[in-house]
This record gives C-alpha cells, sequence and structure tokens, in this order.
C-alpha cells in the first residue's frame, strides 16, 4: 500500500505557506494567464453551465509530459478561494488536494485551496501545468472550483462563488484505451489517535478521506478549556477542524470512543469554543457497532463489497474494545468499514485501528 503521509503530503506541508490571510498571495503570479501558447481552455462562469466544451476537458496526452490549460473563472460574487482535486484513477487515493500548486511557491490554505488575489475576485485566468498519466494506460482527473470563503475540497457545493454545480473538469489519458474506472477503494492501517490532552497538543482528530491526523489546536496553550482564543486563533483552528470527520475520547463510564466533529463531547473539548464553528459547520460522520468479525473485515478488497453498508442513525460509539467492527458513512456518502487492534486504557491513552473506505472520484454537488 502507498504511504499515506506521502499520498497526502499536502496537508502535511499547508503549514509553512507563505500566507494565510484572505487577501491573496503575490505569488499566484506564478500560474497567472492565459497564455496564447496553450491551446486547451477550461471556461468556468454564470452562463455556460450547459456548455460541455468550456467545462469539460478531455485530452489524450504523452505520459510523463504535463498538460498546461488556461483556466479562467467569471462570477457575480467576490471569489476567495480556487479549489483543485487531482485524482488518479485506480489509485486508493481518490480526489486530493493537488499538492503541486503548493510546492511551486503557490500561495495556499489549510485545505489546499488558492488563495485568491484581490485583483482576482470577479474574474481570473491561470495557465496552470497539470500532471500527466505516468503510463498509457493511466487516467489523471482534475476538479476545478471557486468559493467564496472556506469551502471544502469534497463538496463543490459549499459557498460555490457560482452555483452549487459550477466545476470545471480536466481529464487526461495516457492513450485512448486508458483507465476508465473511477471506483477504488482504500485502506490504511495501524492509526493511532490519542485521547484528548489540556494542551490541546494531541493528534485527537482524522480525515477519514486521506487518514491524516490532527492536533485539536494549532496554538501553544497550557489548557485549552481556560485560554481565551482570539478571533484569528479561532480561525486558524476553524481551518484545521474542517478537515476533521471524527475524533477520540475516552469517558468514566463510555469507555473508548468515537464520536464525529458535529457530535464531539464538549465537556470534553469544546470544539465550537476553539474554532468559532457551529456543530452544523463541522463534519458529520454516522457510525455504529457492526455484527461483521475481523476475519470478514479482512476477506473485504472490492469497493462493492461495502455497497450494503446503510447510514447509521448515531454519531458516536462508545465502549469500544479490541476487534470491535465499525460501520460509517461519513458526510460525503463514503461508505466504510473500522477494525479496532489496539487500546490503551485511560485517558491519556490510545487507539490504532484500520480502515476500509469507498472512495467517490468526484466531489459531492449537493
Amino acid at each position: 500500500m502507498k504511504n499515506l503521509l506521502k499520498s497526502a503530503s499536502v496537508f502535511a506541508f499547508l503549514a509553512t505557506s507563505l500566507a494565510l490571510t484572505s487577501c491573496g498571495s503575490e505569488n499566484n503570479d506564478l500560474i497567472d494567464g492565459p497564455d496564447s501558447n496553450t491551446k486547451f481552455n477550461l471556461i468556468i462562469n454564470p452562463t455556460n453551465s450547459g456548455n460541455v466544451a468550456e467545462r469539460n476537458l478531455n485530452i489524450t496526452v504523452t505520459p510523463n509530459v504535463d498538460q498546461k490549460v488556461n483556466v479562467s473563472f467569471t462570477s457575480n460574487e467576490n471569489m476567495y478561494r480556487l479549489y483543485v482535486t487531482k485524482n488518479v484513477f485506480g489509485s486508493d487515493d481518490g480526489a486530493i488536494a493537488y499538492e503541486k500548486l503548493e510546492s511551486i511557491g503557490i500561495d495556499t490554505k489549510r485545505d489546499g485551496s488558492i488563495d485568491l488575489g484581490s485583483n482576482q475576485k470577479t474574474n481570473f485566468t491561470f495557465n496552470i501545468d497539470f500532471d500527466s498519466p505516468t503510463a498509457l494506460d493511466q487516467t489523471v482527473q482534475y476538479k476545478l472550483w471557486v468559493t467564496t470563503g472556506r469551502g471544502d475540497f469534497r463538496d463543490v457545493s459549499k459557498r460555490n462563488a457560482i452555483d452549487a454545480n459550477a466545476f470545471g473538469t480536466i481529464t487526461l489519458k495516457g492513450g485512448v484505451n486508458a483507465d476508465t474506472n473511477v471506483q477504488s477503494l482504500k485502506s490504511f492501517s495501524a492509526t493511532l489517535l490519542n485521547a484528548p490532552l489540556a494542551e490541546g497538543t494531541s493528534e485527537s482528530f482524522i480525515s477519514i478521506f486521506n487518514g491524516v491526523k490532527y492536533k485539536i489546536t494549532t496554538q501553544d496553550v497550557k489548557d485549552i478549556n481556560t485560554y481565551t482564543f482570539t478571533a484569528a486563533e479561532k480561525e486558524e483552528n476553524a481551518e484545521n477542524a474542517a478537515l476533521w470527520d471524527f475524533g477520540y475520547f475516552y469517558g468514566n463510564t463510555k469507555g473508548a470512543s468515537f464520536a464525529s466533529a458535529s457530535n464531539y463531547p464538549s465537556d470534553v473539548i469544546d470544539i465550537n469554543k476553539i474554532t468559532g464553528l457551529t456543530s452544523t459547520q463541522l463534519n458529520k460522520c454516522y457510525m455504529v457497532k457492526s455484527s461483521l468479525t475481523t476475519a470478514q473485515f479482512d476477506a473485504i478488497s472490492a469497493y462493492a463489497e461495502l455497497n450494503s453498508i446503510s447510514k447509521p442513525s448515531t454519531e458516536r460509539v462508545t465502549g469500544l474494545v479490541a476487534n470491535d467492527v465499525i460501520e460509517f458513512i461519513d458526510a460525503y456518502g463514503n461508505k466504510g468499514l473500522i477494525k479496532i487492534t489496539e487500546i490503551k486504557t485511560g485517558f491519556t491513552g490510545s487507539i490504532k485501528f484500520d480502515v476500509k473506505v469507498q472512495v467517490n472520484a468526484e466531489p459531492i454537488k449537493g
């Protein structure tokens, strides 16, 4: 299996972005355009929703030769972020933030989106270099959309600056017979979440989509329950919390437990206090203990084998022990299973688990 940290490295490096303010970056001129020598143009605006030729590009390319595209957005509302996701068909990564943009010095937010400048609020054109497939049978697909504020790389409808379904697609095929199977099953193992610590340094939350773990707060504090967070600190924490699906906690009577970000017990961590977000603004993850055995979990190897999972009615599971199997559906419709492999009990303990989850190739559209 691929190294998860490598596949999701964009998230690990975003903390060192050159700027986190909403005023945009002086470095976005690295992809400013258009370039008259570029033959492909992706255009998204309020009046071309039915224009497939402008919003959906299908290009057969030479493997390992990057493809340049002029990307143009126009909106009646101010645009603050551009989201770009990359999906290699058949891989277990799914559609993740396009990490190349951050790596070349483009100003990106914590979720991988591009921070648009003050002169790019109502229209812009970028000339972007897109990674091509590495083989003739491979297909790489990119999705692009703009938002009026912090959006969600898994949901194009959230704060979409044009309309809920406004996004562009660039599909690069390494050859005419390249892979068209967009469904895949992601697996990752030995994930360790720690029980929350008072100073907020513990990695107690996780994104099921990419397996990345997150600290409770990005600030250096002695006690998150007594510390008064500034508006800027809350905003930084909110950027972090927007990527959480669920967290771990240990209770006197509940024992080892998982709870979605929106249903996390406030007497353990008051997420609303440290982020300024309401529960409805946090991710939901529905989960329930399964009747499946660990052997049945281990035997699952295909996307379709998880189709039978129904949406649980609860966002919290408690009293977890080793070898429990949990069924879940996240806020984006991804179905999956969690197998508990080890628990170190107590308020400073931890939990290890394996995950198998369906990967939706396309961000949801409302």
